[in-house]
């Protein structure tokens, strides 16, 4: 991958073509052959690679100095085309023309800076539930990044807010940064923020007409509902990509009006329940329906309420803005079965039944929940080590709420979201539908959060839930950093759950710091407590033996002087037979021949352990004997040392005692050497 960048670096330096997709594909018609691509950039020739075509001439004009010309070609590197430019053949023509003037250029500019070679950053763009991938050269800027985003997804530039720079924390990125100089990895996971989009779609009704289907499926829709039989009015917001039925579906969680009584008038003409609001044709900025229940009088409430609960897959009522036409021959199907039970023994069954029920509703991609009561959630997530610490997030959950159900499955299931929540928070959910489940909510914050988060809980309405609180630790006390309400769209979730990561990344840094500067104050206290503690252990131990060494002293210096005392009895004697021996050998000795000895004489140099130096004179004629008993003498027993000759080294106590030294070739002279065995 290295050298085809290096290539098309070096085929963009010779053709000054600076759109890169165009040059990958000229490099790919000629199977990157530079020589190949460059002579069909030059002649024009793009549809098929010219094989076997004689090189061309692209050696330096007269007047330009080759290095300069080459480093021009590759950009600050020659080692690529060096060869096949020196072995080119002479020629000429118009393209060859225009390619020195190119190269000329080049020459110019490489004569004040060589730019570095171009890399090719692979960006992973998530935008909602939808991702793309982007390869962009490091000499673009990021405003090239969201032009490509802009033609991708139609989202217009001034729109775009991508979160998620490694380089974000040092400097203010904009626009015309360049993407080299923030020193990008090659892979980086970015995140598309529109918060402006949709207030824009809104205000602009008449260009929102305009705009493709996928546009408007992004879009928010506002619907302005009167519930004729309460007199109440909802004002309800909902992507383009909800249905008619999902619509439906959720009033019933806010009216307790089943769809097979809901009579609606308002809906466009020709608009059916699994039509989508974006292709049903509403209204902007906002459409105006009449909902009514036409619900039987005679029927008793238990047993309306046992046949009228309908899950969120039944699609089958007949949509008419008139009275519905029931038989009562159509299926029923039970009331989805509350996030939490009411009668769980702890905290950890009623959370497994949460975690199990959430994902029945809203599919299997969710957050993961922690299953485990809140106090153990909080020791995992703040009370662990600084470098494992994650944020607590404290989803709250009421099924009287609208909002629930399009938080839920719009918002907070996306997967973009899940990924954010698993990598960077621990996920505590709780249902405050039921009265004993809030109040079991309310002990708990009351223990962990203090008395202020208590009232805030409990004066919460169903209606202003479902609600995210991000926890986070501060000064050894439990608080609460941000509270996300289920009004909020996807990319202000996003952007609130951004903004909390980044205030903890950076409080986490300066824990980190602080842990470990503690952790090593706590070690050296313990190592000088331990030091301490093993000092007094010496201390007693000194003491309880005084008494004892005191009473065993005098037989312990009679014994130890009766021990000196043999032991120098035993070295005198030893000295004395050693000094016996040394002195028998002495007398044994031949006299040292003199220096003017007609027969041939060797002269040894033996060099002590210690140091010192013993030089003799030795007849060749001499058996070995004679010198190893020289070296005893002087206090070198062979029992105890052995003699080495120095080249070859050899031990010339092994050998036979009767070769003289002239057959050991230790004449005319020789040094040797005494170590201990």
């Amino acid at each position: 991958m290295a050298e085809r960048e290096q290539i098309l670096a070096d085929f963009q330096a010779c053709t000054g073509n600076e759109n890169i997709e165009e040059c990958i594909v000229i490099l790919e018609q000629h199977e990157w052959n530079l020589m190949e691509a460059v002579q069909a950039a030059m002649s024009g020739d793009f549809d098929s690679p010219r094989v076997g075509s004689p090189p061309i001439d692209i050696s330096p004009p007269n007047g330009v100095n080759p290095p300069s010309y080459l480093d021009a070609v590759h950009g600050a590197s020659a080692e690529c085309l060096a060869g096949p430019l020196r072995s080119a053949d002479p020629g000429g023509s118009a393209s060859l023309q225009s390619l020195h003037e190119r190269i000329a250029h080049q020459v110019a500019f490489a004569s004040t800076s060589l730019s570095p070679p171009i890399r090719l950053l692979n960006f992973n763009i998530e935008y909602r539930d939808r991702s793309t991938t982007l390869r962009v050269p490091d000499s673009e800027t990021i405003g090239k990044i969201k032009v490509l985003l802009e033609s991708q997804w139609g989202i217009p530039v001034a729109k775009q807010d991508l979160c998620g720079w490694v380089d974000k924390a040092n400097k203010r990125i904009t626009d015309s940064d360049v993407l080299r100089d923030l020193h990008l990895p090659l892979d980086t996971t970015l995140f598309l923020l529109t918060p402006e989009l949709m207030s824009t779609s809104q205000d602009s009704a008449s260009e929102s007409t305009e705009n493709t289907l996928a546009q408007r499926l992004d879009q928010m829709y506002s619907l302005n509902i009167e519930f004729t039989n309460t007199h109440k009015d909802f004002q309800l917001n909902f992507f383009g990509r909800k249905t008619i039925q999902e619509v439906k579906q959720d009033l019933f969680s806010l009216t307790d009006v089943p769809v097979r009584y809901q009579q609606w008038h308002g809906w466009p003409e020709g608009a059916s329940d699994s039509t989508t609001l974006a292709e049903a044709g509403l209204q902007l900025p906002s459409h105006r329906l009449l909902l009514m229940s036409n619900r039987p009088s005679n029927e008793n409430e238990e047993t309306a309420d046992a046949e009228s609960i309908e899950d969120f897959e039944d699609a089958h009522d007949s949509f008419v803005e008139d009275s519905l036409d029931l038989d009562g021959d159509g299926p029923l199907v039970r009331r989805p079965e509350p996030l939490m039970m009411e009668d769980a023994a702890n905290q950890t069954e009623a959370l497994e039944s949460f975690s199990h029920e959430f994902g029945s509703r809203y599919g299997d991609c969710h957050p993961v929940f922690y299953i485990g009561d809140l106090e153990c959630a909080i020791k995992d997530s703040l009370l662990c080590r600084a470098k494992d610490r994650k944020l607590l997030a404290i989803y709250l959950h009421h099924d009287a709420s609208i909002q629930a159900n399009v938080f839920c499955s719009q918002i907070l299931c996306t997967e973009s979201v899940v990924s954010f929540l698993s990598a960077n928070f621990i996920t505590w959910g709780w249902d405050l539908t039921s009265p004993a489940n809030r109040a079991r909510l309310l002990t708990m914050c009351t223990r962990h959060f203090g008395s202020i988060a208590t009232n805030t809980v409990q004066n919460l309405r169903p209606d202003e839930l479902p609600l995210l609180l991000i926890i986070s630790r501060n000064r050894g006390s439990n608080e609460v950093m941000q509270a996300i309400h289920g009004n909020t769209t996807l990319d202000e979730l996003m952007t609130h759950l951004l903004h909390a990561t980044e205030v903890f990344r950076e409080q986490q840094t300066l824990e980190i710091q602080e842990e470990d500067e503690r952790n090593a104050r706590e070690t050296m206290l313990a190592e000088q407590d331990a030091a301490y503690q093993e000092s007094l252990a010496v201390d007693r131990a000194k003491e309880e033996a005084k008494r004892i060494e005191e009473e065993q002293r005098r037989e312990r210096e009679n014994r130890e002087q009766r021990h000196l005392e043999d032991l120098e009895k035993d070295r005198q004697h030893e000295m004395a037979q050693k000094e016996a021996i040394r002195q028998s050998l002495s007398d044994q000795l031949p006299d040292e021949p003199p220096c003017n000895c007609t027969e041939p004489i060797s002269t040894l140099r033996i060099r002590c352990p210690g140091g010192g130096m013993l030089v003799r004179r030795f007849l060749a004629q001499h058996p070995l004997q004679v010198l190893l008993n020289f070296v005893a003498s002087k206090g070198f027993p062979c029992s105890e040392f052995k003699l080495l000759t120095t080249f070859p080294r050899k031990d010339l106590t092994l050998e036979d005692t009767r070769k003289t030294l002239q057959v050991l070739k230790l004449c005319p002279q020789e040094t040797l050497i005494v170590e201990e065995k």
